[in-house]
């Protein structure tokens, strides 16, 4: 249905940054989309949000993707949250929308691993819905800012 391996910079993702001056950025290095609150002005708080994805008629949406992490932010326990929203407008700040948190695999803190998301089941949305990689930090220097890569984001079902 729809896919992004970041094999270059993609123009139809959003970002938005609520805090901080590190905004998602492309890596060519890694074709991959990277947050790092590291030497910011200000704790991280950014939104990667995907274009919207329409699921009206698509049957058993499956999304997965792939995230790598290096580093500990000791101040969070979760600095990368995966959210989706149907009632985002697709551009502006995400806190306008309603967002729910994503049951997913993420890899543990910095472990260095490429990780699978596992199968993440959206059949329970029949609509247009966005997908947001929310990055936090909880300062700038070590030990309080990790960095992560979005990868290989893939959304399979079938078009009825």
């Amino acid at each position: 249905i729809f896919r992004n391996n970041f094999d270059t910079n993609p123009s139809d993702w959003y970002i938005f940054t609520a805090t901080g001056n590190k905004p998602w950025t492309w890596s060519a290095i890694y074709s991959a989309m990277v947050a790092n609150g590291y030497a910011g002005n200000a704790p991280c708080d950014t939104w990667l949000i995907s274009p919207g994805l329409d699921l009206t008629s698509v049957t058993n949406p499956v999304l997965t993707f792939k995230t790598w992490t290096q580093f500990t932010d000791s101040g969070l326990a979760n600095p990368l949250e995966v959210k989706i929203s149907t009632d985002y407008s697709g551009t502006g700040d995400p806190s306008a929308g309603t967002w729910s948190t994503l049951q997913c695999t993420l890899p543990p803190a910095n472990s260095m691993v490429m990780t699978s998301s596992g199968d993440i089941n959206l059949a329970a949305f029949h609509q247009k819905v966005y997908i947001g990689f929310r990055y936090r930090s909880s300062g700038v220097m070590s030990s309080t800012a990790s960095k992560w890569e979005v990868d290989s984001f893939k959304l399979t079902g079938k078009k009825n």
